[in-house]
């Protein structure tokens, strides 16, 4: 088995564990989230699958971090996930989605930002992480799809 095969297997066993985890500390913290919505030239949305997570596809992000504002958040969250690098300053914020409404169970800040699809390395950068990433025409988004980004997606259609 390879180490990305293994981080997957283990990611798998612990996600039931890490996912309470996960939601308990953001319950006591209120820490918010960032989310970005990364589209390629021709339209496509970049989504990743958790090795934590309920085995559903989402947009790229996660915690900000003390100190941090939601747009290096954002950032450096897609760096992370993907090994996309971006400059802040082609990063829109589209809203905020708050805790509570739509079902949503964090307040996530979310934005947007465009880029040419082959700035996605060939090979994952965060297998620890990451299960999978892909590109997906926005109306042909797989099964699977956490509900934060058919929430997030929405924010696109009122810009």
């Amino acid at each position: 088995m390879t180490r990305a095969g293994m981080y997957r297997f283990a990611g798998e066993l612990a996600s039931p564990f890490a996912l309470v985890g996960l939601r308990l500390w953001t319950y006591i913290t209120h820490q918010e989230r960032s989310r970005i919505i990364v589209r390629n030239e021709t339209g496509e949305v970049l989504l990743v699958k958790g090795t934590i997570s309920d085995g559903g596809w989402s947009l790229p992000g996660g915690g900000i971090e003390r100190g941090e504002d939601a747009a290096t958040a954002a950032v450096r969250e897609l760096e992370e996930e993907t090994g996309i690098v971006v400059n802040q300053s082609l990063v829109v914020k589209l809203g905020v989605l708050h805790k509570g409404d739509d079902d949503i169970p964090y307040t996530a800040h979310i934005f947007q930002v465009t880029v040419d699809s082959r700035m996605l390395p060939n090979k994952p950068v965060n297998t620890r992480e990451i299960a999978a990433i892909g590109w997906f025409a926005i109306d042909l988004l797989p099964e699977g799809r956490s509900p934060m980004v058919r929430i997030a997606l929405k924010t696109l259609t009122k810009q």
